[in-house]
Formats: structure tokens, C-alpha cells, sequence
């Protein structure tokens, strides 16, 4: 019986050491694989860290874009106001002159037609 027991020890390390084998065979493989999936990766870092910098400067520059046509719109809406008030300034002077100019023409044709009525009448 113990020749028998040996015997499927025996067997069973046989079967242990040829899956043993057979990984350290297939190891070579695997690390091989395992480099190039690392180069992979590390050429896509790389890609993605160039495209990160290069969207970070964009970044940069929109954001100085921005201010200056903030600025602008800033200076362009106080120009804006500036015309405004300088139109309802000159809209005011027409007026008067207006009023001085045709105001005495008014009472003029006013006071002739009312003695062409008393003429008349």
C-alpha cells in the first residue's frame, strides 16, 4: 500500500512540475506582451500630456482673449452712453434753436392771420 501511495505522489509532482514548466515556458511571452502593452501606454502618456499642455496654452490664451474683449465691451458700452447722452444733448439744443428760431416766425404768421381775420371780418 505504501509503494502505492508514492506512487501517486510521485505522479502528482510530475503533473506539478510539468504545469510548472509550462508556465516558466509561457513567462517570456507574458513579460514580452507586458513590455509592449508599458511602451503602449507610455507613448499614449506621452500624446496625452502633449495634448494636455497644448489645451492648458489654449486655455491660457482664450482666457486672455476674454479679459481683453471684456475690456472692450467695457470701453464700448461707456461710448455707448457717452453717444447717448450727447445725442439727447444735441436733441435738446435743436429744440431751443427750434423754439427761437420758428418761435417768433409762428407768432408772426400768428399775429398776421389774425388781422387778415380782422380784415376780413
Amino acid at each position: 500500500m505504501p509503494y502505492h501511495r508514492l506512487n501517486f505522489e510521485l505522479e502528482m509532482l510530475k503533473m506539478e512540475h510539468k504545469q510548472v514548466v509550462s508556465d516558466q515556458l509561457k513567462l517570456p511571452r507574458e513579460i514580452s506582451k507586458a513590455v509592449d502593452k508599458c511602451n503602449q501606454l507610455m507613448e499614449e502618456t506621452k500624446s496625452i500630456g502633449y495634448r494636455h499642455g497644448q489645451v492648458l496654452r489654449d486655455r491660457t490664451q482664450l482666457k486672455k482673449k476674454v479679459h481683453v474683449l471684456r475690456l472692450k465691451n467695457r470701453l464700448l458700452q461707456k461710448e455707448k452712453t457717452e453717444l447717448q447722452e450727447t445725442c439727447e444733448e444735441a436733441k435738446r439744443l435743436l429744440k431751443e434753436a427750434h423754439e427761437k428760431i420758428c418761435g417768433p416766425c409762428a407768432e408772426q404768421q400768428q399775429s398776421g392771420a389774425d388781422r387778415m381775420t380782422i380784415d376780413m371780418g
